[in-house]
């Protein structure tokens, strides 16, 4: 696949009304210019770096790269989860990416469950597979990554229909507004074994260093229980990562509480309250942590 032959879809409100541009990437590369807003290809030999610039401001509602891809029946698609919620694997043609179970398509449920996930705003399809900030697609020991350098408006989504054999760049860029330059588009890709793409990748990211000195290592409930914790457990798997090396922290998660919002200690389930939990947390030389959502309520 040649990485700087693409078709940029953009779409912007310009005094409330709604445009879509097709755009090929010879003419941006060329040197695009409409009147109203141009647009530059300013990649390295294999990179995409599309920068917009609009002489009046216009609000942004999409920007995707569109490829044509063709899909070997052997390759695999990478996955990166959205933050925690969705699984980070492999797919190969004929892997379902799971999307929201049928019953909580149903509108007062999916209300609810739709913002634990990516699943208000992504497509999942037949053979369609989508990935967040970086990806690859990888055939045998050989892989091919992709990786966005500029995740400041929001995330970069990687789509894969190995369906229609197309490879889709998608901005999350929905209500930004412009108004001169403006980089609506960064991404490198790395050919080879999977580590010297990935060792390539994280040299060419940007910002490396956090200031940050000690790793958090260790435990949280909320992934082997969810909301279904109390004393006996907690108390059982502190004794459990006694065994773990190198574990720092200890980490009680949602389940505690009575209700998300006022944050007092369920006694039915923790008779003894979190106090001597803590303690005992401590003497292991552990770190206590406890989840909390300062800016939700539950309703009652």
């Amino acid at each position: 696949m040649n990485i700087k032959d693409f078709v940029l879809q953009i779409g912007y409100l310009n005094d409330g009304k709604r445009a879509v541009k097709y755009i090929d990437s010879e003419q941006i590369i060329k040197g695009y210019d409409d009147g109203l807003l141009s647009l530059r290809e300013t990649g390295g030999e294999d990179a995409v770096r599309v920068v917009l610039n609009a002489r009046t401001a216009i609000r942004l509602t999409d920007v995707k790269l569109v490829y044509d891809r063709y899909f070997e029946p052997t390759d695999v698609f990478f996955a990166n989860g959205y933050q925690s919620w969705t699984l980070s694997r492999e797919y190969r043609t004929g892997d379902v990416q799971n999307g929201l179970n049928p019953l909580c398509r149903i509108p007062f449920i999916k209300k609810f469950a739709a913002p634990s996930g990516d699943y208000a705003f992504t497509q999942y399809g037949n053979k369609l597979y989508h990935s967040f900030s970086y990806t690859y697609v990888r055939s045998g020991e050989k892989v091919e990554l992709f990786g966005s350098l500029d995740e400041r408006t929001g995330y970069t989504i990687f789509y894969a229909d190995m369906r229609e054999n197309v490879f889709a760049v998608v901005k999350d860029v929905d209500g930004v507004t412009v108004l001169g330059d403006y980089t609506i588009v960064d991404i490198v890709r790395f050919m080879g074994d999977y580590d010297s793409c990935f060792d390539a990748y994280f040299e060419a990211l940007p910002n490396k260093r956090t200031g940050r000195v000690t790793r958090l290592v260790g435990y949280t409930s909320w992934y082997n229980y969810y909301q279904n914790i109390d004393e006996k457990i907690i108390l059982r798997d502190l004794a459990g990562i006694a065994q773990a090396e190198g574990a720092n922290i200890f980490q009680i998660d949602d389940g505690f509480e009575v209700q998300v919002g006022d944050w007092d200690v369920d006694a039915q389930k923790f008779p003894s309250g979190l106090l001597p939990i803590v303690e005992k947390i401590h003497a292991q030389g552990l770190m206590a942590g406890l989840w909390l959502a300062p800016f939700a309520a539950q309703k009652n």
